[in-house]
């Protein structure tokens, strides 16, 4: 095909896997919202500990991908992700 129809149609198969992940990500947000507080709790101090746990790998990728140095990584990601994990967890976020 001529490279201006296939750039056409690549785009076109772009904006459909947009759309389906946009419409998927639309039901996960309902769902989420129905969610008991206690649920959510949970989970978030799930993914709290798997940061803490992973958080070299998390450093690592951040640097290769944005040019940061592992403390700027550190100060950057992981302390402000399990802030916000934590800040979420307490009973002030439940309002």
């Amino acid at each position: 095909p001529h490279p201006t129809l296939a750039l056409a149609e690549g785009v076109q198969q772009q904006r459909q896997l947009l759309g389906s992940q946009r419409a998927a990500a639309q039901r996960a947000a309902a769902e989420w919202r129905q969610t008991p507080f206690s649920r959510r709790r949970l989970f978030l101090r799930t993914l709290h500990k798997y940061v803490l746990a992973h958080q070299r790998d998390i450093c690592r990728v951040s640097a290769r991908d944005s040019g940061k140095t592992q403390l700027e990584a550190v100060l950057g990601e992981i302390i402000v992700t399990c802030e916000k994990l934590r800040w979420l967890c307490t009973s002030e976020a439940e309002r």
